[in-house]
């Protein structure tokens, strides 16, 4: 005759809605954890193996009691028992297998087959991550080359990917993963908000766009459109109404932080130019004019990358002539049409300084200045390298986060080559130019 025992090991307190299906009630239901013993055959079996004290911890679980104690209340050695049948694969019921020493398990060849491969079950979900990494990248240079985040989210890297938007994304969702421990059925509210706002934006762009231009069959488009932006504001409106305790309130405050950060970040931008523009055709009135070629045997060539005509370029052409009359600028751009308008510019305003345009189709700064050095190097062995890095002095602390990361990851490079000397240049908006 067989005996089934039903050990209690712990138990918790949940939200009905995430436990019982259609239920809408957020009171807290009492959740109890059993392992199940089945004595009367020619040894014990048990059924699950419950889980250990360390996810006991951080689970919000009381009363919690071994199961290896509570089997052997029942007189039976956790270490005697030689099988044990795990009904599925979710933590409660498998993650205390360790104190079974002597069990082997048996599962179910489906139950294995769901967890090794759920993307195989589930390609929704492996698209939806995916989308994230492969598309906020890209948004995130968007927005660089507008100003409305630091620049470095429109560089490219070594695999020509964004990398910059990549290891910010992960590095967000890392911490998300942390803060609602792991628990991704929490994180639904936030996707969806996130998912249907984006659509409404979306959609609700397209409908402007159609009003402004009202080209070829934009009443047809502009229809599609609209109906696509009601229904997914509705969708919206639903989801906040019905899940802003539940996680809501965190997407639509992330929103507006973002927004309010991004229209800082402009304002920083567009106030640093404001201070660094420079009237056309009054640079070179700022520079001295090019001094005599030095006669002795060992010359220096000063190198300056230069990204603008603006008062810091002007302001480090001058301190370079104090160096060398054998100046060279440089300017890397990644678009062949804008080089040639800065190059026609530079000659207008500084023509007696020489402008090397470099082509960096992925937008890499140091490798192009370093093979231009490395150029140098081989063509000019008995001259010496100068390289002045302009840089900007900022008001705030944070404001460096958004400039002169170019310098800063160029310079450790050029303090390696024994023939090169770095100078930094700092400058400070509203300095004499004259002093």
């Amino acid at each position: 005759m067989y005996q089934v025992y039903a050990l209690k090991y712990a138990e918790r307190d949940i939200a009905a809605c995430n436990f019982f299906f259609r239920e809408a009630s957020h009171d807290p239901v009492t959740l109890h954890y059993y392992v199940w013993l089945i004595l009367g055959g020619p040894h014990p079996v048990l059924v699950d193996t419950g889980f250990l004290d360390d996810d006991a911890s951080h689970r919000g679980i009381r009363n919690w009691v071994s199961p290896a104690a509570m089997v052997e209340r029942v007189g039976v050695k956790a270490a005697d028992i030689p099988l044990a049948l795990i009904t599925h694969l979710h933590y409660d019921h498998w993650a205390g297998h360790t104190v079974f020493p002597s069990a082997e398990f048996w599962i179910q060849r489906e139950e294995v087959a769901f967890w090794a491969g759920p993307y195989a079950r589930y390609p929704g979900f492996r698209d939806a991550a995916n989308t994230g990494f492969a598309a906020f990248p890209l948004v995130a240079s968007i927005l660089a080359r507008d100003r409305c985040v630091p620049r470095q989210f429109s560089f490219k890297g070594d695999r020509l990917a964004y990398s910059n938007g990549i290891l910010f994304l992960a590095a967000a969702a890392s911490l998300l993963l942390i803060a609602f421990d792991g628990q991704v059925t929490n994180l639904i509210p936030l996707y969806a908000v996130g998912v249907f706002a984006s659509f409404t934006l979306s959609q609700s762009g397209m409908v402007r766009r159609w009003l402004r231009l009202r080209e070829g069959a934009w009443k047809v488009s502009l229809t599609i459109n609209a109906v696509g932006a009601v229904a997914t504001g509705v969708v919206t409106v639903v989801i906040v109404g019905t899940k802003f305790v539940h996680g809501a309130w965190i997407s639509i405050l992330m929103m507006m932080l973002l927004m309010a950060l991004f229209t800082l970040i402009r304002r920083h931008y567009d106030r640093v130019e404001g201070e660094l523009k420079v009237e056309e055709g009054s640079l070179l009135a700022d520079i001295p004019a090019a001094m005599p070629a030095e006669r002795l045997p060992w010359r220096v060539h000063v190198v300056v990358p230069v990204d603008s005509l603006n008062r810091i370029t002007a302001a480090a052409i001058r301190f370079s002539r104090e160096l060398s009359s054998m100046i060279t600028a440089v300017h890397i751009t990644d678009d062949r049409e804008e080089g040639e308008r800065f190059r026609e510019q530079w000659e207008r305003e500084v023509p007696d300084v020489p402008l090397l345009l470099i082509e960096s189709p992925y937008r890499a700064f140091v490798a192009p200045m370093l093979a231009y050095v490395e150029s140098l190097e081989r063509a000019e062995p008995d001259v010496g390298i100068t390289v002045v890095l302009p840089g900007l002095v900022t008001r705030h602390w944070w404001e460096r986060l958004l400039h002169n990361q170019d310098v800063r990851r160029l310079k450790p490079h050029l303090e390696k080559r024994p023939r090169v000397r770095v100078f930094d240049f700092p400058y400070r908006p509203g300095e004499d130019e004259g002093g």
